[in-house]
């Protein structure tokens, strides 16, 4: 029997962390969530190898000194996470635990983008010219030797939050705001170029499977009022077959672990690759309902298996051979929310919709999205290809935005 803590920021149904754990009666799950999750946990508490540990905010440092004591308690030989914010946390206390798993460095590569940035281009591999922003006289002499756009961002961000283009001077000082002398902001040269992610599984530096995918906009269209929407390429796809190449030589040169599931960026204009970032955890939007219903099997779950039994394998066997899969996050507008559709049981025949999770509520207030994963909707479809599937996104994106209504 194995003794796992698991750090589960988000309700128990969220990714699946009720799943995983309530017919694994071998093992012993030891969860730390916030307190506002209590009624998702409640259904899987009572289980005799189950404990929930409640915490009223996800503060690093609460999370540690609850860590040593439910190990000094219960002997834990894994810790889990499955959340980027987590992952340095989780390494720190395997660390200072003495448990096996994804180290201290690792984790910082994977969450520090000025490290991340500055490894690979050691490596030799094309990345944007990157710069710590200590103060907003670095923004200055940046665009000096930078044309403008230039982006801002956060050292440690995802989603695209608080990540903002810059056009010129008077621009800059707009964001002095910021405050960086807390040192939490880089700033890189604008690529304008089509956007990609690569998601893809490890177990003992075996790829289980490696998917392409193409944003149809920016992760940053939701400034615009543009929803964040992608389609996976055909493996057979040319590009498809050359950014896989690029990631099986990518993963070589940097420390990830031997089991990790990842989550590549990267712009490719048919010619040049030029690397973005790249996270040790699933992609967001509908990446892992999308892996799920591509060969039945959750990605997640598969890896804490591994972390689980160091014996255990996997082969992920596409379920349907011809499918094209994509996904959409529609994003908010402006307004207090005053309707909603009342059935979306029509999009799942009409456009081939296989997962739909309602975010918006009746009465929600929006000021526009704020990430590139806030949205109203989040909706995962399939297709025969890749302009199907592009048509259908389009389509189901005007059936729920003509049936919600905002209220200003």
């Amino acid at each position: 029997m194995t003794n796992i803590l698991m750090l589960s920021p988000f309700k128990s149904d969220y990714f699946g962390v009720n799943k995983w754990v309530s017919d694994d009666f071998d093992n012993k799950y030891y969860i730390i969530t916030k307190k506002n999750n209590i009624n998702s946990y409640q259904n899987i508490e009572n289980k005799e190898n189950i404990f929930i540990f409640y915490i009223n905010s996800w503060n690093p440092d609460l999370i540690r000194e609850l860590a040593k004591d439910i190990f000094n308690k219960y002997s834990i030989d894994r810790v889990f996470s499955y959340s980027e914010g987590d992952v340095y946390l989780a390494a720190t206390i395997r660390e200072y635990l003495g448990i096996s798993g994804q180290n201290i460095a690792s984790a910082e590569f994977f969450r520090n983008k000025y490290i991340m940035n500055k490894y690979v281009k050691k490596a030799g591999i094309n990345a944007p010219v990157t710069q710590k922003v200590k103060t907003i006289y670095d923004l200055y002499n940046f665009s000096k030797n930078n044309s403008f756009p230039i982006i801002i961002k956060p050292i440690d961000g995802s989603g695209s939050s608080n990540t903002f283009i810059i056009k010129n001077n008077e621009n800059i000082r707009e964001f002095s705001y910021l405050n960086f002398d807390e040192n939490k902001y880089i700033c890189q040269n604008f690529i304008k170029s089509n956007l990609y992610h690569i998601d893809g599984l490890q177990l003992d530096n075996e790829n289980k499977y490696i998917l392409v995918s193409k944003y149809l906009d920016s992760t940053l269209g939701y400034k615009d009022n543009k929803s964040t929407a992608s389609i996976q390429l055909n493996g057979s796809d040319e590009t498809s077959q050359r950014l896989t190449e690029y990631t099986y030589d990518l993963l070589k040169k940097i420390p990830i672990p031997e089991n990790s599931l990842f989550h590549l960026e990267l712009f490719y204009d048919g010619k040049e690759i030029v690397f973005l970032e790249i996270a040790s955890r699933i992609g967001g939007g509908r990446i892992q309902q999308v892996i799920q219903e591509q060969f039945g099997l959750d990605p997640i779950h598969e890896l804490l298996k591994k972390d689980i039994n160091p014996d255990y394998t996997i082969d992920f066997k596409l379920k349907e051979r011809q499918m094209v899969y994509g996904w959409i996050l529609i994003t908010p507008k402006f307004g207090n929310i005053e309707m909603l559709p009342f059935d979306l049981e029509d999009i799942k025949s009409i456009y081939g919709v296989f997962n739909i999770l309602q975010f918006a509520q009746i009465g929600k207030k929006y000021e526009n999205a704020h990430s590139s994963v806030e949205a109203i909707y989040a909706i995962a479809l399939k297709g025969k290809s890749v302009e199907d599937v592009k048509i259908k996104l389009i389509e189901v994106e005007k059936y729920i935005n003509n049936r919600v209504s905002y209220s200003i």
